[in-house]
């Protein structure tokens, strides 16, 4: 991360090109059942981001984003209502 840093490419522009990646392979796998994203230092408005996507996921079931500092019981209650699985 360091060499993003260094060629002058902010760290947060490559969160969120991260995060705009994983949002897109969420909405569009077919196969993607559960995802592991705990203690990835994803903060509340890159989390937000995220939960946006899940709104067109059809298979996934569990998320979890424990551990990281945006976590919030808000987000948890989002999350809980957008995974299909109850």
């Amino acid at each position: 991360m360091e060499d993003l840093v260094e060629e002058g490419k902010a760290l947060d522009e490559y969160e969120e090109e991260t995060l705009e990646n994983l949002g897109k392979f969420i909405k569009y796998n077919k196969q993607l059942q559960e995802l592991n994203l705990s203690h990835c230092q994803i903060k509340f408005n890159l989390l937000r981001e995220l939960l946006s996507c899940l709104r067109r996921s059809k298979s996934l079931l569990v998320l979890n984003v424990n551990g990281n500092p945006g976590i919030t019981d808000e987000l948890r209650s989002i999350i809980n209502d957008k995974i299909h699985c109850k």
